[in-house]
C-alpha cells in the first residue's frame, strides 16, 4: 500500500472528529430579539404654577406598564417630587406629585422616567400663569374641524357693496372646537398657488409649483374700501352734480328781469331743488351704513374666541389682485378659484392659562349735605335758659325734655293771625251795608 501524503491525512483527521463531535442547541445560530420601539409619553397637565403643588398623570403612546418605572426631575429646575408614584389603569398610568417652588425655572423644563435599564423624557412647562384644566368633549376627541365656501358675487355685492365685491373674493368659514380648551382665532390664511399657466386658452395651475401662504384681509382694510365707495361711487356723483346744479339754479334766480321767466325758472329751480333731489335719494339710497354694520356683525375682528365643543361661523376676504390669470374669465370661477386657494390654515392659540386679576371694590359714602357738614352754632347763654324746645324732640309724659322742666306756652295769648286783604274789604262792605236804612 502506498502511504498517504501527511497533509492530507490531517485534513481527513480534523473532518473525522468534526462528524463525530455532536452539534449543541445552543450553538446554533438564534435570530436577535427585535429591539424595542421608543416610547412616547403624554403628561397632562401640561402647565405647571409656581408655588403649587401638581398631581401630573404620564401615560406612554402605545400603553405599557410602568409600574417599574421612577421619576426624576432635573437639576437646577428647583421641582421637586413629593412621595412614592402611585400607579393607576392596571400600572399604565403613572401619578406622582410635583412641587414647583417659587424660584423654579420658567419655561420647558423635562421628566426623567427610567426604569433601571432605560431611560425616557417628557416634557413640562413652568409658566407663572394660572393653567385652565380641560374641559370634556364627545368621545375623548381633540380636534379643530373648519370648512369654508367662496361667495358668489352677486351675493357679496349684495352684503359689502359693489367695490368689496369686485376687489375681494368674500369666504365665509365654519370652525368647530373640540380641543378641551376655548380657541382664540387670529387670522385665516391660505395655502395657494399664485401664478398659473394658459394652456389651449384655459388657465391651468400646476400642484407642483411651490405654494405660497397668503393672510386673509383685515376688517379695518375692507372697512376702508367701503367708505371710499360711498364717496366715490357713481350715486354719489349723481347726487352731488343735481345738488350743486339745484343750488346754482336758485341763487341765478335775481338775475331773470321779467317777473313771467323768473317765476317759472323758479318753479323749476324749487322742483330741482325739493322733489327731484327727494326722488334719487328714494330710487339710490345710501347702504354704507347697513354695510358697515354687516361687516362688524359676520367679518374677522382682530381675534375671534371660540369656546369649547362649539362652532362659529365668519366672513374673511382675499384681495382679487394677488392672483395672476392668464383668462380673466377664470377670475370669478368659483371652482377655479377654490382649487387656487387651496389649503386654509387658521393662525391662532388655544386658551390653556389666564392670568387671575383680584380686584377689590370697596363701597363710596355718599356725599354728606351741607346743612349735615356745617356744625351748629351754640347759641348765647342768656337765650339757652328762654329757648323753646326744638319740634323735632318730644316732650316727656311729665312735661319735660330731658332733665330740665319747661312750661308750656298759654294758648289764650296767642298773637292773632292777621287776616287777608280781600276778608277785611268784605267786612267793611257788609258793616256800611249794615248802617244804611
Amino acid at each position: 500500500m502506498k502511504k498517504l501524503n501527511p497533509m492530507l491525512s490531517a485534513i481527513l483527521a480534523v473532518l473525522i472528529l468534526a462528524m463525530a463531535v455532536p452539534v449543541r442547541a445552543d450553538d446554533s445560530p438564534q435570530e436577535k430579539p427585535p429591539a424595542k420601539k421608543p416610547l412616547k409619553y403624554s403628561v397632562e397637565p401640561e402647565y405647571l404654577t409656581r408655588g403649587r403643588k401638581h398631581e401630573v398623570l404620564i401615560r406612554s403612546t402605545p400603553a405599557a406598564d410602568l409600574s417599574k418605572y421612577t421619576v426624576r426631575t432635573p437639576e437646577g429646575s428647583n421641582i421637586e417630587v413629593h412621595g412614592n408614584p402611585t400607579f393607576l389603569d392596571d400600572n399604565k398610568t403613572l401619578s406622582v406629585v410635583l412641587y414647583v417652588r417659587g424660584d423654579a425655572r420658567l419655561g420647558s423644563n423635562t421628566l426623567k422616567l427610567s426604569d433601571g435599564t432605560s431611560e425616557f423624557t417628557a416634557g413640562i412647562s413652568v409658566t407663572e400663569l394660572e393653567p385652565l384644566a380641560k374641559q370634556p368633549t364627545p368621545n375623548g376627541m381633540s380636534e379643530v374641524d373648519a370648512m369654508w365656501a367662496i361667495q358668489p358675487k352677486k351675493i357679496a355685492e349684495s352684503n359689502f357693496g359693489i367695490r368689496v365685491a369686485e376687489l375681494f373674493y368674500t369666504i365665509e368659514v365654519v370652525v368647530g372646537n373640540n380641543m378641551g380648551y376655548d380657541l382664540e382665532v387670529v387670522r385665516v390664511s391660505f395655502d395657494s398657488l399664485l401664478a398659473c399657466e394658459k394652456v389651449d386658452g384655459q388657465t391651468e395651475c400646476k400642484d407642483t409649483e411651490p405654494r405660497t401662504t397668503i393672510p386673509s384681509s383685515g376688517s379695518q382694510m375692507v372697512r376702508g374700501v367701503i367708505e371710499r365707495g360711498q364717496v366715490n361711487g357713481k350715486k354719489h356723483y349723481a347726487k352731488a352734480i343735481l345738488q350743486t346744479v339745484g343750488e346754482i339754479m336758485s341763487g341765478a334766480i335775481p338775475f331773470f328781469g321779467n317777473l313771467r321767466p323768473q317765476a317759472h325758472f323758479t318753479n323749476l329751480a324749487n322742483i330741482t331743488n325739493g322733489p327731484l333731489r327727494n326722488g334719487t335719494e328714494l330710487i339710490f339710497p345710501d347702504r354704507t351704513i347697513r354695510q358697515l354694520g354687516r361687516l362688524g356683525d359676520q367679518g374677522l375682528q382682530n381675534s375671534l374666541i371660540i369656546q369649547n365643543n362649539s362652532q362659529a361661523a365668519f366672513v374673511v376676504f382675499i384681495p382679487k389682485d394677488l392672483f395672476q390669470w392668464p383668462n380673466q374669465l377664470d377670475k370669478d370661477s368659483l371652482w377655479k378659484v377654490t382649487k387656487r386657494l387651496g389649503n386654509l390654515v387658521l393662525v391662532g392659540n388655544q386658551i390653556k392659562a389666564l392670568q387671575r386679576t383680584i380686584v377689590v371694590g370697596r363701597a363710596i359714602p355718599p356725599p354728606k349735605d351741607k346743612e349735615d357738614q356745617e356744625e351748629p352754632k351754640a347759641a348765647p347763654a342768656d337765650k339757652q335758659k328762654t329757648a323753646a324746645p326744638s319740634a323735632d324732640k318730644k316732650p316727656a309724659s311729665n312735661g319735660t325734655t330731658g332733665d330740665k322742666e319747661v312750661t308750656k306756652p298759654d294758648e289764650s295769648k296767642k298773637p292773632e293771625e292777621k287776616k287777608p286783604a280781600e276778608d277785611k274789604k268784605k267786612e267793611d262792605t257788609t258793616k256800611k251795608e249794615e248802617k244804611k236804612p
